[in-house]
């Protein structure tokens, strides 16, 4: 549990005078105009969330500062810093202040000067989950038990005499509002300035806090995801854009959305249209993402987010024969999977004197090149027939030629001139491609198991498998219906499930992972989260 700081305010719309947020509260008066101006849930998401994000992985007093511009013009300050006794600059115990939340303020040991604590809200407990305790708000602004938006308006306790303008008759005020009716001709009567400042003096806005704890508070994004992967006891590594659209996070989940670990200081290149590969695990208690510079490979600990290795690449040899083996270099990769072996396959472009195509590459952990397939039992070579050794079997137009549509894919694939395929691999180490509405699968020796047209219009995201031999993939039909299907070991096709077992129709869905326990995970952008399990209930 940590503390962290707010210094707030907003320019009224009405009058451009400042008006201090020294309170969570569902509303303000400006102390200029007296106008009282709504806050929402979402006028505070805009104060709170840059705060929420980064301070639990800030240093103790570090903190920034921004102006935001709309309908309400803020500037806020905002960092993590233990929560102070009134006036002070000493730090007050958590534990006192958890002890004494329900008195509703803690006494300084020394001075005995009183500062003000109270729990959030309930209303703002869905959006700020985690925010434990209200420390140092300003006591005049929080609404007083049983009165509800009421807010308290200073000196109230003592009214003050004005004369009617128009009948001289004297009228009590007490400044809750800007205007008042004479009770003796009904006139509204205007507060002038100088009275309404003696009512309402001129607040600035000062330093509060809250404790929060970070770790209770579930894991959300506003973006698309970039990938996501399944790790130990049904929890979910992804990879997601932050709220600007600037910064790669990764975060490691538990089932229950609250993060094991996040990292938003790596060096990341993702992107959410599929035009380069997402995570993929290892097997061996990493995930590999790509560097920025597009030549490395990051290895992150799916225990604790630490990078474990980076695989340098080298730079690519731009006229290389089609027979010679490229180095490894995350360069125009566009698929990636890694093997029980500990190999890594990749699947890049190639742009030759025959054309664009996409190429199929292997190496181990350390980047260096690995044989494309393991190999069989020697079979006798055959001698290439009369017009493959008059026209050259292995020239450059007959190896053009070579280069198969996925549909027409065979054994062993190592080019392909299709734009767009998915790579996965099983536990068993077989090899899955995915492309449009066709799923093919191939042992550790590259042969095609099966390859299938998937019933659908479209699919999502990559397949998936288990260690039975099974393939899923998310699909999505012609009436935006979207399934989980089930391919057997055999390549027989059936629906797993439908991701509408509960709540309605699911929209923006762009992958779905699979843990060991059997569980799908149907993740989207803005947060979408589906776990259906096994016996397929949705949650």
């Amino acid at each position: 549990m940590i503390g962290i700081c707010i210094k707030a305010g907003f320019t009224c719309p009405d009058c451009d005078s400042y008006i201090p947020m020294n309170a969570l509260v569902e509303s303000l008066r400006c102390p200029a105009c007296g106008t009282e101006h709504d806050l929402t849930v979402d006028h505070w998401k805009t104060v709170l969330d840059d705060a929420i994000k980064e301070a639990p992985h800030s240093e103790e007093g570090e903190g920034s500062s921004s102006t935001v511009f709309g309908n309400f013009n803020y500037r806020i300050e905002y960092g993590r810093l233990k929560p102070r006794y009134a006036g002070t600059k000493d730090d007050i115990p958590i534990e006192d202040i958890l002890e004494h939340l329900e008195d509703g303020y803690v006494f300084h040991p020394e001075t005995g000067e009183k500062t003000f604590i109270r729990k959030s809200p309930n209303i703002y407990n869905g959006e700020f989950s985690g925010i434990t305790a209200l420390i140092g708000e300003d006591a005049s602004l929080i609404p007083r038990r049983g009165e509800g938006r009421e807010l308290q308006v200073e000196n109230s306790g003592n009214p003050v005499a004005l004369q009617c303008p128009n009948c001289g008759g004297s009228l009590i005020v007490q400044g809750e509002n800007r205007t008042e009716t004479c009770r003796f001709c009904d006139t509204e009567v205007h507060l002038p300035d100088g009275l309404w400042k003696i009512l309402h003096p001129t607040r600035k806005a000062i330093r509060w806090y809250f404790l929060f704890d970070y770790g209770s508070r579930p894991f959300t994004w506003e973006s698309d995801i970039f990938g996501g992967i399944a790790v130990d006891a049904g929890g979910i590594c992804l990879a997601v854009e932050n709220d600007y659209g600037d910064m790669p996070i990764t975060a490691c989940l538990k089932a229950d959305r609250t993060e094991v670990w996040m990292r938003d200081d790596l060096e990341l290149e993702c992107d959410s249209e599929g035009s380069i590969p997402g995570p993929v695990a290892d097997y061996d208690g990493n995930i590999l993402i790509m560097h920025e510079n597009r030549m490395d490979l990051y290895s992150i600990s799916l225990k604790d987010g630490s990078v474990t290795s980076v695989i340098k690449g080298t730079q690519k040899n731009e006229e290389a024969d089609l027979d010679i083996t490229e180095p490894f270099n995350m360069d125009e990769v566009q698929g990636m999977t890694a093997f029980p072996d500990a190999s890594i396959m990749l699947l890049k472009s190639f742009d030759t004197d025959y054309g664009y195509y996409r190429g199929f590459l292997r190496f181990d952990k350390d980047g260096n090149p690995l044989e494309l397939w393991k190999p069989e039992e020697k079979r006798e070579e055959r001698k290439p027939g009369f017009f493959a050794r008059l026209f050259g079997g292995n020239s450059r137009a007959s190896r053009k030629r070579d280069i198969p549509y996925f549909e027409n894919i065979g054994d062993r694939p190592d080019k392909l001139k299709d734009s767009t395929v998915e790579l996965a691999s099983g536990a068993d180490g077989s090899l899955y491609l995915l492309s449009s509405e066709r799923l093919a699968a191939f042992n550790t020796h590259g042969k095609m198991r099966y390859s299938v047209e998937l019933p659908c219009s479209r699919t999502w995201g990559r397949p998936v498998a288990n260690s039975e031999g099974e393939a899923f993939v998310l699909t999505e039909g012609e009436d935006d219906r979207y399934e989980v299907q089930r391919i057997s070991a055999a390549g027989e096709v059936s629906v797993w499930a439908e991701s509408v077992t509960a709540g309605g129709k699911v929209e923006n869905s762009d992958l779905i992972v699979l843990t060991s326990e059997g569980n799908i995970h149907i993740l989207g952008y803005s947060g979408l989260w589906i776990t259906i399990d096994e016996h397929r209930s949705t949650g």
